[in-house]
């Protein structure tokens, strides 16, 4: 069986299992089941700026949104303490450190999808605030590993080799 997986990168890895979607401009292959999470490199250079408004835009307009005013991600079965432990991590990123991004460069959970939607342009049907306008979105339930699998990444979806994969499957079954 193959386990396709994606590079997230920093601080989008730190915000799993919470996050239950993850986007893509790239079609997700036909018939995808599992999807597992990579987190990308160390960020440096501009890299670091980037990580740092995207941190700000997850706290502004995803976090903040989601304990405050959009009851639907409690309905999804969240927990309202996890989402408060993200406004922690990230409250106060000005100065970056390495609590957004404390594994690197390894294969950190196992998305079991649910649903794949096509871009959409309007929120009408969004099943998850973590959803992007434009994009294709992998909608599911996400179990992080115990023991973070070292591996490269790659662009787009990328097939884990098999010794990789059958690592992560026991870490996986672990973590279960």
């Amino acid at each position: 069986m193959s386990l396709y997986a994606v590079t997230l990168t920093h601080p989008w890895a730190a915000m799993f299992p919470v996050k239950d979607a993850e986007n893509r401009k790239l079609r997700p292959p036909k018939g995808i089941t599992h999807l597992a999470l990579h987190a990308g490199r160390k960020p440096t250079g501009a890299a670091l700026e980037s990580v740092l408004e995207d941190a700000a835009y997850i706290q502004e307009e995803i976090i903040d949104y989601c304990l405050n005013y959009d009851p639907l991600p409690y309905s999804r079965g969240w927990n309202r303490a996890e989402f408060e432990r993200l406004e922690t991590l990230l409250a106060g990123c000005e100065t970056l450190t390495d609590k957004l991004y404390p594994v690197c460069s390894a294969i950190i959970g196992v998305m079991t999808v649910e649903d794949v939607l096509a871009p959409t342009q309007t929120r009408e049907h969004h099943v998850s605030p973590w959803q992007a306008l434009g994009h294709w979105t992998v909608v599911g339930k996400t179990v992080m590993l115990e023991q973070p699998v070292p591996c490269r990444g790659a662009q787009g979806f990328w097939k884990l080799d098999d010794v990789t994969r059958e690592t992560v499957n026991l870490e996986w079954k672990k973590a279960k």
